[in-house]
Order: structure tokens, then sequence, then C-alpha cells
């Protein structure tokens, strides 16, 4: 996680529209917790859509352009 960005937050009692809610301005300050593939995992552990075991296998799994490119995509899907 980036050292200045706050926790994500989950607000909408739904996991997709706090995905939708990944992108947001809680400090006047645009926040992207989906901004790299490390961030995607740790916003879908913080979700409590993968737990640590799974989030290992994919790490092994691939690599961080991977990671990367699967972030890219949950941001355009996002958009």
């Amino acid at each position: 996680m980036t050292a200045s960005r706050p926790p994500a937050m989950f607000l909408a009692e739904a996991r997709g529209l706090d995905f939708l809610n990944s992108l947001a301005i809680p400090l006047d300050v645009e926040v992207d917790w989906l901004s790299s593939g490390e961030d995607l995992l740790e916003w879908l552990e913080a979700a409590e859509l993968l737990d640590r075991a799974a989030l290992d296998d994919v790490r092994a799994l691939a690599t961080p352009r991977q990671l990367d490119a699967a972030a890219a995509q949950a941001r355009a899907l996002r958009e």
C-alpha cells in the first residue's frame, strides 16, 4: 500500500459498488486503490474477496508486469 494513501473504503455494503468507489477523493486529493498490480491485490484482500493463501498463489504465479496489466484492466472496467 502506498504510505500516504488512506485504507480502502468499503461503504456500499456491495463489493461491486465498492469497486466503483476504488477511485475517490476522500481528502481533497484523488486516491486510486488500484494503481498497480500489488494495489489491486491489497484491495482484493481488504474487500475480503481473496484470502491470504489465494493472494500468495497469485503472487507466485504472476509476474509484477502481469499484475500491473490486470490492474490496468480493472481500472478500465471501473471506468
